[in-house]
């Protein structure tokens, strides 16, 4: 019998994460922002969790210039390490601007910890590659000089209307969203 697993680059869990929800986001924000280094960023949200809709993953954009290439692995590993025991699959990346989907396309740069993804179940194996070229042991950068896949969805779930909020700051998505407790 085959066994179940998810792998992000280094990082594997064998156990299916959940969806995400308001409560488990700010469960996995109070332990990241005790993460070493992470004060050299600026942390931000976006996608399905943050429009309401149906997802697997939290996304999440770091910006901000880091001292040191080991200081944003540490971040994006903890990142992605923190969710796995919070049972949340965080798509954690570090780009050198925030792109919004409707404004003007600006080229940019993209940093991830990981340059493939690997997902086993008892029905499939996926195994999906990055472009990534690697700036770093284990950091892969790519840089996009026209939309990219994220982009294009975005703009197709703004187009259908099921996004409208965008890009906001972790800390904003956090205190805005008490309520919902």
């Amino acid at each position: 019998m085959k066994k179940q697993f998810y792998r992000i680059g280094e990082h594997v869990t064998l156990r299916p994460w959940d969806r995400p929800n308001y409560e488990a986001v700010a469960a996995w924000w109070e332990d990241f922002q005790k993460t070493k280094y992470l004060d050299q960023f600026e942390v931000w949200i976006c996608g399905g969790i943050v429009e309401g809709t149906e997802t697997w993953d939290v996304d999440v954009i770091l910006t901000g210039d880091y001292r040191y290439p080991a200081d944003l692995k540490h971040v994006l590993d903890e990142g992605i390490t923190i969710g796995f025991k919070r049972w949340l699959l965080v798509d954690i990346v570090w780009q050198d601007k925030i792109v919004y989907p409707m404004e003007k396309f600006h080229p940019y740069k993209r940093i991830r910890n990981f340059n493939e993804v690997e997902k086993q179940t008892f029905e499939e194996h996926i195994l999906k590659k990055y472009k990534g070229i690697e700036i770093y042991p284990n950091l892969f950068q790519q840089n996009f000089q026209k939309p990219g896949k994220s982009i294009k969805f975005a703009r197709k779930m703004i187009k259908e209307g099921k996004y409208k909020l965008g890009v906001q700051k972790m800390s904003e998505y956090i205190y805005n969203n008490k309520h919902t407790i």
